[in-house]
């Protein structure tokens, strides 16, 4: 099947996302919530920003984009910064602190799952946060441990999940270090 053409449009109204279903498991179910229930009232405090996916009137697909940091001098985060370029600089410098956009939820609509547009809204999420006119290094996500598709989707996209850092969490932590990834691209 020929994957549609998809749009997007910034999540305005409730209406907008009624009906939507990525699936039937515990983590599809809370992506599902999270944009019928939570998803616009948290866009317009401030908190997130909500974009949708169509094909033609269709939902096909949302993307949260949220506003981070990552700490790096100390606790959970302190070994990653071994992993990153320029890291020990930024550290000899007093920089402790990375910008990052968390990517705090994304679903598909499963009469649309594995056409193309997941990474479709990654690359998405990718332009949205290297757009931004400050600085951004990472582009980050958490997984469930048990949701293991969805560790292979993040990881086959380009995701790292470094085991130093996500020992003994319910919850993975995965980045995109934006910098390498626009490098790449430029060469």
């Amino acid at each position: 099947m020929e994957s549609p053409a998809f749009t997007f449009t910034r999540l305005a109204d409730q209406e907008q996302v009624a009906g939507f279903s990525c699936g039937t498991g515990p983590d599809e179910i809370d992506i599902e919530e999270f944009l019928i229930e939570n998803a616009l009232w948290q866009q317009n405090a401030g908190l997130n920003a909500t974009t949708l996916f169509l094909a033609g009137p269709e939902l096909a697909g949302y993307i949260t984009l949220v506003a981070s940091s990552l700490q790096i001098s100390r606790g959970r985060y302190q070994t990653l910064g071994d992993e990153l370029p320029d890291v020990t600089r930024a550290k000899e410098v007093g920089r402790t602190v990375f910008p990052a956009v968390l990517i705090g939820y994304m679903g598909v609509s499963y009469q649309f799952q594995r056409m193309g547009l997941g990474p479709k809204m990654i690359a998405y999420a990718i332009a949205e946060a290297v757009e931004i006119p400050i600085g951004v290094r990472l582009l980050t996500v958490d997984v469930s441990r048990t949701n293991e598709r969805a560790v292979r989707f993040w990881s086959a996209n380009g995701f790292l999940f470094p085991d130093q850092i996500n020992e003994g969490r319910e919850y993975l932590f995965g980045y995109l270090d934006l910098y390498n990834e626009i490098a790449g691209r430029r060469q």
